[in-house]
């Protein structure tokens, strides 16, 4: 079983406890590229630091309610983070900050490490400074091809409708278009990544219906 380095100190956990410690306040995208990377990266890499509900206000932060580790308001109307502090293994001690060359292969999977001086930190690749995305309209990060996506289905999105639109249908968004579903199974492990109601018309708005 392989075991993933969590928080700063010397604790290991599987990537199903990770996915259940960071992935609910998640942008749903971010946290498909980013999953799937850290799986990857097979026990090398895992999560320091994720989700703030308040920002720090020493040096080196950026200022309260400007960082993608609080949550931010997309375009879509989803509420979510979007960037982690990554830790790597050491064995015997403490987790430490991975090198730039340990992270040389995240843009494959939709992120960057970029800012200088901080090769812990990712984020989705469109995605760069805060002012930037204010000034682009918040735009959500859309779907992204991952190398372990399955090449003949790429991975793509599925959700089903919200409680007070029962008789819309389930939405696939699947190589750019829009399908409509009905009697979904979503445990037959279908190829497509699942979001919830409330994620409805963001799907809607990434496929371009709305």
């Amino acid at each position: 079983m392989t075991l993933y380095p969590n928080g700063y100190g010397t604790q290991t956990i599987t990537l199903e406890r990770m996915r259940e410690l960071h992935e609910p306040n998640m942008h749903p995208e971010f946290a498909r590229r980013f999953f799937a990377y850290i799986k990857h990266k097979n026990g090398l890499l895992g999560v320091g630091g994720g989700h703030r509900t308040t920002q720090p206000t020493a040096p080196g932060f950026a200022p309260p309610g400007k960082s993608f580790h609080e949550t931010q308001h997309f375009a879509s109307g989803i509420n979510a983070y979007s960037a982690v502090d990554l830790v790597a293994t050491n064995p015997g001690n403490k987790h430490r900050s991975p090198t730039w060359a340990e992270t040389d292969d995240a843009p494959t999977y939709g992120l960057h490490t970029f800012i200088n001086g901080e090769p812990w930190h990712i984020q989705c690749i469109e995605m760069r400074g805060w002012q930037t995305w204010i000034n682009a309209g918040r735009p959500d990060p859309q779907p992204f091809t991952l190398p372990t996506d399955p090449q003949e289905l790429p991975m793509r999105y599925i959700a089903q409708p919200p409680p007070e639109r029962p008789d819309a249908p389930w939405l696939v968004v699947w190589e750019g278009a829009v399908r409509y579903a009905t009697n979904i199974d979503t445990q037959q492990g279908l190829p497509f990544h699942v979001l919830n109601a409330g994620q409805y018309d963001w799907l809607l708005k990434s496929a371009g219906l709305a």
